[in-house]
């Protein structure tokens, strides 16, 4: 989901996973994210600009951030997702802040225990997680400059499309859908999400679109014609052309070459409810 409600917010929430090529649209959530690149490059996309990511380097996201990924070529990460809860005094420590940058890099020693305990021993033990992350964080804080955070009404604005968007973007719809939603004109809110998202509403609504379009292409069966229109696009031909600008392929092509195109995820472990149930995959 483009604003991920479910078990985001919750006490005690992890979601550890494994990606391989991760490439995501722009969203946010309520919780935080910690991103640690194992080999290749990939590229994140925030507020404060687009961050080359190689092996060894990291990545926090505070929670409501919007943020994207993108694997030119090819990158493992694990991607963190965990409720500010997991990390109290950190989050109280920086309240009213954000860092200038998201990128660090924390020494060797912190990454190789990071590794080892979340991907090759998966030793998601209470303490080990609060441990592996508060050694992240604590790398983040001495590398990553604080600056006072944006509390506007734009915050809200943008949280407030992306919401409706995520609900929607199936269905034709254009920022004058949302005047109602957010109480401001069109052209405000074209400008307020351009600044905010770095990319025009269409143009973002398309991506969603496409990725959904995507998915669809390497998990189902269904006639390239009724994804088309089941992504919300009016016409095979609309269809057709934005994904050729998009990935510089054709819909068909894409099919067949599903695993180099879509990339895979591995859940590690996932904490859902805030009562402990825990679900490891193995």
């Amino acid at each position: 989901m483009l604003y991920q409600q479910e078990n985001f917010g919750i006490e005690n929430h992890h979601d550890i996973r494994l990606y391989t090529s991760i490439n995501f649209v722009s969203h946010l959530h309520r919780d935080a994210e910690l991103v640690s690149v194992i080999e290749g490059k990939l590229y994140i996309s925030t507020d404060k600009g687009r961050e080359a990511l190689s092996a060894g380097d990291c990545a926090l996201i505070l929670p409501d951030k919007i943020h994207s990924y993108e694997t030119p070529e090819y990158s493992k990460a694990v991607v963190h997702v965990f409720s500010a809860d997991n990390a109290g005094s950190f989050f109280k420590r920086i309240r009213g802040f954000e860092g200038e940058r998201a990128s660090f890099t924390p020494s060797e020693e912190v990454s190789e225990f990071y590794a080892d305990a979340l991907v090759r021993r998966q030793d998601y033990g209470k303490y080990t997680l609060k441990g592996c992350l508060y050694l992240m964080l604590e790398a983040y804080s001495s590398q990553v400059k604080l600056v006072p955070c944006d509390t506007g009404k734009n915050k809200s604005i943008i949280g407030a499309i992306f919401a409706y968007v995520s609900e929607h973007f199936r269905e034709p719809i254009t920022l004058t859908d949302l005047e109602d939603v957010c109480g401001y004109s069109a052209h405000y809110l074209s400008r307020v999400f351009s600044e905010a998202v770095g990319i025009n509403f269409r143009r973002f609504v398309n991506e969603l679109r496409l990725e959904y379009a995507r998915e669809l292409l390497t998990t189902t069966d269904l006639p390239v014609t009724e994804i088309a229109y089941k992504s919300g696009f009016g016409s095979i031909r609309s269809f057709n052309r934005a994904f050729g600008e998009e990935y510089h392929s054709v819909p068909k092509k894409s099919r067949g070459d599903a695993l180099k195109f879509d990339g895979e995820a591995t859940v590690l472990y996932l904490n859902e409810r805030s009562d402990d149930t825990d679900v490891i995959i193995q």
